[in-house]
């Protein structure tokens, strides 16, 4: 049986895969202050001491490679674990951690260099040995000043495709062009700007990409160490790269970002641990530097969940409707057009926020009722070509998708609104309040579940024919308290004690109400109350992998039947090879 509308109406709230997952076990929150934090456990101290601790006693003059103190010590849950929780420490650069305490402490694993940079870049956190919770991809600058002011530097999100197809070919030798910015916009360094000295050194087959010869130097660096008594070594090897920085998971790659607000020439690589920059205009000891991974984790996994506060105000639509009326780039829309005659050719066209105009070459149909529907997903509509990228408001706003009968001359418009849905952000400690209101006249199974999860609803005063000939008002009511009426129902089942509906969960954590009322008598009503909570979706490594190594496809809707929009503005038209593939 089809799914009803209805139920198409809330998966356009959904912005990632659904995933059916248990809730994790407990997880503790945090301890954090503004003062540097006590090392959890000796092991950490001793691992710290040996390259750090001689930079901050200023015996030497290098960066950093974990960071002058930890600034957070928690338990996350790992299965392996004792209790199913290890304890770790973040650093500016890093993370430590203790997964089996119960090892021999003298094992070079003992302790743990976490997999941060391959979590940040596939939306992922490791929870046991070959588990994963699955989140989005982090929005943060990977190099330079924060992202909210450097808005050109390429984030995590955009290594992806780095992450998950690899580049493949052994380039050792050659001299490094490629140039990335945010949006992952690659290009190639103009002639003037190219350094012949910058090659790829090292082909690392294990992950199929070259070593910028700038780090592949570095990791072999010696200088002065600390042993574990605190006696000073001169001239020791500093780390084992593997156990540091991982392989590594990007190509090396030029980009131009802001550090400490001036826009600097970097050359940047992720390794699965460790994100390296070569700065070639610092002092020779600190033109490799690692990244501030451990900070931007640390943020991006126990960040807040904030809800949508940007305006999502939509103009009504005129001989049409569309559901929802606001949604993001991954939300699917269903509109429908009327007023046309019966199988009459229609023009169109869609109005962008900054009013340019896309239009069609060629006319749809309608149907014999004179009416078009179809589906489309938000991210479809958008001309990405303009703009500044990397600017988080780009492709946001009212757009229009405007219809006009060739034969009857009849207008319809359709007017909808693209906004920054929030990311499915990790959050600690897990949501364990599970208290869901009664719902009234109505019975919801499951009454909780994460997002993703499939709810399904009996309404007993109601019957199919109340839906059918729309005598039924229905809202939704958000965690924030936000109302969205719901204009087009359609029951899935109705049974002698009222129907069964059948819907996907809303994208935010929270109590949600779905509210029916008789529109002729307000005491004839049904209120259907559920609690999407916080615990993320869960895969084995490899399924993760394979899930967000899947292409994106931009749906069958609208614009899968459509020929290609072209800009009515020529200055819109993007000038072929403005942006090179990767090769």
């Amino acid at each position: 049986m089809n799914k009803p509308r209805f139920y198409r109406m809330w998966r356009n709230f959904l912005t990632f895969a659904c995933l059916l997952a248990a809730l994790p076990l407990a997880a503790f929150a945090p301890t954090v202050s503004g003062q540097a934090q006590d090392f959890a456990d000796a092991a950490f101290r001793s691992l710290w001491q040996r390259t750090d601790a001689p930079v901050t006693a200023g015996l030497t003059s290098r960066s950093y490679l974990w960071g002058d103190a930890p600034f957070a010590t928690t338990r996350e849950r790992y299965d392996e674990s004792p209790a199913h929780l290890r304890t770790v420490q973040y650093f500016d650069k890093g993370r430590m951690e203790l997964s089996y305490p119960n090892v021999n402490p003298d094992n070079a694993f003992y302790v743990s260099s976490g997999l941060l940079v391959r979590d940040l870049v596939g939306g992922l956190v490791q929870v046991g040995d070959n588990k994963v919770q699955i989140f989005d991809p982090a929005q943060i600058a990977v190099v330079g000043d924060p992202t909210g002011v450097n808005l050109n530097a390429p984030t995590y999100a955009d290594f992806l495709r780095d992450l998950t197809s690899p580049a493949g070919r052994n380039r050792t030798g050659d001299v490094i062009t490629t140039t990335i910015q945010a949006g992952r916009l690659l290009s190639h360094l103009p002639n003037a700007n190219i350094k012949a000295d910058i090659k790829y050194a090292y082909y690392e087959s294990h992950t199929n990409h070259n070593v910028a010869s700038p780090f592949w130097s570095y990791f072999a660096t010696k200088g002065l160490v600390f042993d574990p008594k605190g006696v000073v070594i001169n001239n020791a090897n500093l780390f084992d790269w593997q156990f540091l920085t991982g392989y590594p998971i990007s190509e090396p790659y030029w980009t131009k970002v802001k550090v400490g607000g001036k826009v600097t020439q970097v050359l940047v690589q992720l390794f699965e641990r460790r994100v390296l920059s070569y700065t070639p205009t610092n002092p020779a000891a600190f033109q490799v530097e690692m990244g501030n991974v451990g900070q931007h984790y640390y943020n991006w996994r126990y960040a807040p969940v904030t809800a949508v506060t940007q305006d999502t105000a939509v103009p009504p639509s005129v001989s049409g409707s569309i559901n929802p009326p606001f949604g993001g780039f991954d939300t699917t829309f269903a509109f429908t057009a009327t007023g046309f005659t019966s199988n009459e050719k229609v023009d169109f066209s869609i109005t962008q926020p900054d009013s340019s105009v896309m239009s069609s070459p060629d006319s749809l149909t309608a149907n014999s009722k004179g009416q078009f529907s179809e589906t489309f997903q938000g991210g479809d509509v958008v001309d990405f070509s303009s703009g500044t990228p990397g600017d988080p408001n780009q492709g946001l706003g009212v757009y229009a998708f405007n219809f006009k009968g060739e034969s009857s001359q009849h207008v319809a418009t359709i007017y909808f609104r693209l906004v920054a849905l929030p990311p499915l952000t990790p959050t600690t400690p897990y949501s364990q309040d599970h208290s869901v209101p009664d719902s009234v006249n109505a019975q919801v199974n499951p009454k909780y579940g994460p997002r993703g999860t499939d709810f399904a609803a009996m309404l007993n005063p109601f019957n199919e024919k109340d839906l059918a000939f729309e005598r039924v008002a229905i809202w939704v009511t958000s965690p924030e308290g936000a109302v969205q009426p719901v204009s087009d129902v359609t029951a899935l089942d109705e049974t002698p004690y009222g129907i069964a509906l059948d819907f996907g969960s809303p994208p935010r954590p929270g109590v949600w109400a779905i509210t029916f009322q008789d529109k002729q008598n307000a005491q004839r009503q049904a209120i259907v109350y559920l609690r999407v909570t916080e615990a993320p979706p869960e895969a084995s490594i490899g399924s993760a992998f394979s899930l967000i190594s899947a292409p994106r496809t931009s749906g069958t809707g609208i614009f899968g039947n459509l020929p290609r929009l072209a800009p009515l503005n020529p200055n819109r038209v993007k000038q072929s090879g403005e942006q090179n593939s990767q090769d």
